[in-house]
Order: structure tokens, then C-alpha cells, then sequence
């Protein structure tokens, strides 16, 4: 990204940041609340239109957002399958049937991230650590090569917090870039580059240690 600045109406919160990440790499995204982490995935993702500068990107699939558990509403009236299931919308559309292969993709997602026997669970039934698995699998089954993920392990579990570092390990080793904004300092270790914000502005790169 080459001087990327982006606002919410007239709050600008980000400013002209600059700024790569490596492919099949985790990068950690660290900053506190505020500094503007969550805009910053966005705009990677291309759901929040920069107000100035550009995204550059090398990769060939939709970048697949995970957001944190705590942004979906208990009331969504959906089942744990239905909701991976969704994670193949960007492949189908909203209208049209999955295919075999659509639902092996959820079956195995669900099986990956350890939630296949809560499949016919409401999501709004489900722990904080089961939901973040679970929208952690509807991420996975977009089949993305760019995979975003805002503050996956906050308010988790300890093993949910342990599961999703590993699983992100994997995931590059498979093909996958991956950028995580994180407040977990172990998390953060676990990364292979770090990016820090600072009032919206980047304050710190590197590939050595979280900064």
C-alpha cells in the first residue's frame, strides 16, 4: 500500500501509510484501540474505499475478512454450518445452491477448525472461543489467498488463543498470506513480520520481533 489514508466522514484514521506484506507470511497488525487497525484491514480487504493513495495487491482470490466474534450479533439466526457455509457466497453468490464441492470445502473447514460437532448449533448459543472458530472457518472456506483476521484471540479462551496461531503457521505453509491485528504479545511473536500503528500512522516495521 503507498500512502494510504481513509476516514470516517469527516475523522480521518488513517494517514498516509506505507506499507508491505510479505506473501505466506503472518503479519501482526499491532497498535492500540484506535490506532486504526481494523480500518487498515478494511481497506486491504476493499470494503473501506481509501480517501487517498492505493492498494497494491499480488493475489488472485477476494481477500477473505474474519471479524471478531463480538461484532456478530447473538440474534443472527443462523447455524454454525449455515454461517462457514457463507464463506463460500463469494464463489456461488447468495442465490445459488452449493455444490458437492462447496459443501465438502464446509465440512472440512469445520473439521479443521474443531467446531464440525456444533454444526447444527444456533451461532448465538456458542462461547466467544467457539464463535471465533467458527468464523474463523467461514474465512478459510473462501479459499482465499489473502486472509485478514481483526483480533481473532481477543477475550478467547486459552486454548482457542493457543489453536489459531498454529493454525495461521499452517495456512502460510499452505500458499496463504495472512495478516492478524492482535493485542496478544505472544501472538505477536509467533509472526513473521509486524507492522505497529500509532494514531493512525505506521510507527514501526519489521521481520525480527514485535515492536
Amino acid at each position: 500500500m503507498h500512502t494510504v489514508s481513509a476516514a470516517y466522514g469527516p475523522a480521518t484514521v488513517l494517514r498516509e501509510v506505507t506499507a508491505a506484506v510479505p506473501a505466506h507470511r503472518v503479519t501482526a497488525l499491532l497498535g492500540a484501540n484506535g490506532s486504526g487497525k481494523s480500518t487498515l484491514l478494511g481497506v486491504v480487504a476493499g470494503v473501506h474505499a481509501p480517501a487517498a493513495g492505493a492498494v497494491e495487491r499480488f493475489h488472485t482470490e477476494r481477500p477473505a475478512l474474519v471479524v471478531q466474534h463480538s461484532a456478530v450479533p447473538d440474534s443472527l439466526p443462523v447455524t454454525v454450518r449455515e454461517a462457514v457455509a457463507m464463506g463460500r457466497w463469494a464463489h456461488r453468490g447468495l442465490w445459488r445452491r452449493l455444490t458437492a464441492a462447496d459443501r465438502a470445502i464446509v465440512s472440512e473447514c469445520m473439521e479443521r477448525l474443531d467446531v464440525a460437532d456444533l454444526a447444527a448449533r444456533p451461532l448465538g448459543s456458542l462461547s466467544g472461543g467457539q464463535r471465533q472458530r467458527t468464523l474463523l472457518a467461514q474465512g478459510l472456506a473462501q479459499r482465499s489467498d489473502l486472509l485478514l483476521l481483526d483480533e481473532p484471540g481477543t477475550g478467547l479462551d486459552a486454548a482457542t488463543q493457543e489453536a489459531i496461531p498454529a493454525i495461521l503457521e499452517d495456512l502460510c505453509a499452505e500458499g496463504v498470506t495472512v495478516v492478524h491485528a492482535t493485542h496478544d504479545p505472544q501472538a505477536a511473536r509467533r509472526a513473521h513480520h509486524h507492522l505497529r500503528l500509532r494514531g493512525g500512522r505506521l510507527a514501526a516495521a519489521d521481520t525480527d520481533a514485535a515492536a
